[in-house]
C-alpha cells in the first residue's frame, strides 16, 4: 500500500512524505496515520484521504476500506468512479511541468520512493487505452498521487472544444 503526504498551498501541491508497506492492509494504514498526527501534532479532522474509489467497496473485516478509514477519524473525498488512467496522468503531467508558466508540484528530496516512480513508470507495450506498466511496482505511488491531484486540479475541458467556428453560436449586432 503507498501513500504519499502532501500539503495545498494555493495552487501548487507539496509532496513532504510517503509511506510504501507491502501486504499491508486499512487497519496498518489507520495505525500508521494515528501514530504520525500525533508526532507531529496534527489533528486527525486536518487530514483529508483521496483514495482509490474501489475502497467503497472493498471489504476488509465487513466493512469498505473508506468506511475503517472514516471511523478512525480521517475525512475522505472520492469520486464515484476512478478517472481514466490517461485523464489522471495528464493531470498530474498538467501541474508537474505544464505547458506555459511554472510547475504547481513540487516533491521532497526525502520521499525517494516517489521520486523513483515518477522516474520508471511507463506505459504498457501495445495497449490500448494505454495502462501503465504494473510489472515493476511503479504504479502504487503514481496512483497514490494521482488520485489526490485529479481531486484538487481536475482537467477542465475548454466549452468550444470540438468544435469548428461555424458550430459557435452566433450573436446578431443590433
Amino acid at each position: 500500500m503507498a501513500s504519499s503526504f502532501s500539503q495545498q498551498v494555493g495552487k501548487t501541491l507539496r509532496v513532504f512524505h510517503e509511506r510504501v508497506a507491502v501486504d499491508s492492509d486499512t487497519f496498518e494504514l489507520v495505525k500508521y496515520l494515528d501514530r504520525f498526527a500525533a508526532e507531529h501534532k496534527i489533528p486527525k479532522r486536518q487530514f483529508i484521504i483521496y483514495p482509490d474509489a474501489s475502497g467503497a467497496a472493498r471489504n476488509t473485516a465487513g466493512k469498505s476500506d473508506h468506511q475503517i478509514i472514516r471511523q478512525a477519524g480521517y475525512r475522505i473525498k472520492a469520486s464515484k468512479k476512478n478517472p481514466f488512467v490517461k485523464d489522471r496522468v495528464n493531470c498530474v503531467n498538467g501541474i508537474l511541468r505544464p505547458v506555459a508558466g511554472t510547475p504547481r508540484m513540487f516533491i521532497d528530496p526525502s520521499c525517494v520512493e516517489t521520486i523513483k516512480c515518477f522516474r520508471n513508470q511507463i506505459w504498457k507495450e501495445n495497449s490500448d487505452p494505454p495502462e501503465p506498466d504494473k510489472e515493476h511496482g511503479f504504479d502504487h505511488m503514481m496512483d497514490a498521487v494521482g488520485y489526490k491531484v485529479w481531486n484538487l486540479f481536475p482537467l477542465r475541458m475548454s466549452a468550444s472544444l470540438g468544435r469548428s467556428p461555424q458550430d459557435s453560436p452566433q450573436r446578431k449586432v443590433a
